[in-house]
């Protein structure tokens, strides 16, 4: 089963603040996501606050993707998203802290095995 990569933006519509992330599934992340700020448990808390406060007015979009099952591509793909979106500034987004590729190339070597 090969393991396909997508990297999206959810972006805060009132404050313009972006969040980005990589994922298999982006409708199920997207539909994650909202259900975590909806039930008001979102991990990131700024991203909860700023939901509490405008109404949960975000939008969500596929920025990238890779159907090699590349992980090394995807996860700099979102690296670099981040950076030209500046994602890491509070001032401008919700990324926080520099994210591991040590879980997303675990889960892509277990999905390429699957394949084999």
């Amino acid at each position: 089963m090969a393991l396909n990569g997508y990297v999206y933006v959810l972006t805060q519509i009132n404050t313009g603040k972006k969040y980005v992330g990589r994922t298999a599934n982006p409708k199920r992340r997207k539909a994650d996501h909202m259900q975590a700020l909806r039930g008001g448990y979102h991990i990131n808390k700024e991203m909860q606050s700023d939901f509490n406060k405008y109404h949960g007015d975000y939008s969500f979009e596929v920025v990238g993707y890779d159907g090699d099952n590349d992980c090394r591509k995807i996860w700099s793909l979102e690296k670099q998203t981040m950076i030209r979106l500046k994602t890491y500034d509070s001032r401008y987004g919700y990324n926080s802290h520099d994210t591991s590729i040590v879980g997303w190339l675990r889960k892509c070597r277990m999905y390429s095995a699957d394949a084999s």
